[in-house]
C-alpha cells in the first residue's frame, strides 16, 4: 500500500473543509471520454498531492480546492481534499451537490485488451472533479470533516 501526503496545514484563521472520497476503483471498466477504460491498481502517480486540483465537472474555471493526501488501497485510489473557502461559496455548494468523483489524468502507458478496453498501466493525476454522474459508480464521497 502506498500512502502519499502533503505537508502543511491550513492556517487557523482559514475556514476550510476536508472532503474524503473514493476517486478511482481499480480493475473496473467504465465508459470514459477515451471509451471503455480500466485502471490497473497502482497505475496512477501523484507527484505532489497539493498540485492535484479539485474542480467541478472538469471545469478549470471552477476550482474548489486541492489534494491533501492519497491512499492506494486494494480496491481503489482514495483521496482527501482541502477546500480553503467558506463552505457556502458558490463553487463549494456546487461540489457539495455532486457526490460522484472523476479523474483527469495524463495517460503515460496503456494498451487495448481483446474487448477493446483501454487498460491504463501508468498515468499522472492532474485533477479530480466532483461530478453528478461518475463514470465509475463507486467513485463517491466518503465523508466531510472540518
Amino acid at each position: 500500500m502506498i500512502y502519499l501526503t502533503a505537508s502543511g496545514e491550513p492556517t487557523p484563521h482559514e475556514p476550510s473543509r476536508t472532503v474524503h472520497a473514493t476517486i478511482l476503483p481499480w480493475d473496473s471498466v467504465a465508459n470514459t471520454s477515451a471509451g471503455p477504460t480500466r485502471f490497473v491498481r497502482g497505475s496512477v502517480r501523484i507527484s505532489d498531492p497539493q498540485r492535484v486540483a479539485w474542480l467541478v465537472e472538469h471545469d478549470r474555471g471552477r476550482v474548489v480546492g486541492h489534494g491533501l493526501s492519497f491512499l492506494d488501497t486494494p480496491a481503489a485510489l482514495v483521496g482527501s481534499f482541502h477546500a480553503p473557502e467558506a463552505w457556502n461559496s458558490p463553487e463549494l455548494q456546487a461540489a457539495a451537490m455532486r457526490s460522484g468523483w472523476s479523474v483527469g489524468v495524463d495517460i503515460l502507458r496503456a494498451s487495448r485488451n481483446r474487448d477493446g478496453d483501454l487498460v491504463v498501466s501508468d498515468a499522472l493525476l492532474r485533477e479530480v472533479s466532483s461530478c453528478a454522474v461518475p463514470a465509475w459508480d463507486d467513485a463517491r464521497t466518503i465523508g466531510v470533516s472540518q
